[in-house]
């Protein structure tokens, strides 16, 4: 029904993944280098005081769950399904912000995660990598629950996010 479209179109604009345009309606949204550099900045500073406090509170089943997530991680790469790539690794960022007790950081992610997982879409899986995006991803978990080293894990952050932002800047840029 229209109803349902115009909720819908509401929710992706909201997302920042469509654009009203006035007297034509809606268009999917530019993503440019500019509004990319922007979301990559904010997913730094976000994730790495993330993780650096998950570390500080990581307990023994949450240290689990995130081998399990880490696991389920590694098999939607290897069956190559980017939606369960998507999905799996939202649910790992979201257990470790949670750990990190940073539920209004969580919200601010969730609020961009429309325009992430279209990064993410772009660059996870791109050949231009030195080290692959999960590989990045399982540097970071464990460097928490393995290393339980806050700046370890920091620097793991720091690694993955100048990593995809540039494989992001060349696509964008091509």
């Amino acid at each position: 029904s229209r109803s349902v479209v115009r909720e819908v179109i509401r929710y992706l604009e909201a997302e920042g993944l469509v654009e009203i345009l006035p007297n034509k309606g809606p268009i999917v949204s530019l993503l440019n280098w500019d509004i990319a550099s922007q979301i990559y900045e904010i997913r730094l500073l976000l994730e790495q005081s993330a993780v650096v406090d998950c570390t500080k509170n990581l307990d023994e089943k949450t240290a689990e769950k995130l081998k399990l997530l880490l696991e389920d991680l590694k098999a939607a790469f290897a069956a190559d399904d980017i939606n369960l790539i998507i999905e799996t690794s939202t649910q790992l960022y979201q257990t470790i912000f949670t750990t990190a007790k940073h539920h209004i950081a969580w919200e601010v992610v969730q609020r961009l995660n429309g325009r992430i997982s279209r990064l993410r879409a772009m660059t996870m899986k791109s050949t231009k990598r030195e080290i692959s995006g999960y590989q990045r991803i399982k540097n970071m978990c464990e460097a928490i629950y393995l290393h339980k080293d806050p700046e370890k894990a920091k620097q793991a952050v720091a690694e993955h996010i100048a990593e995809a932002a540039a494989v992001a800047k060349n696509i964008l840029d091509a």
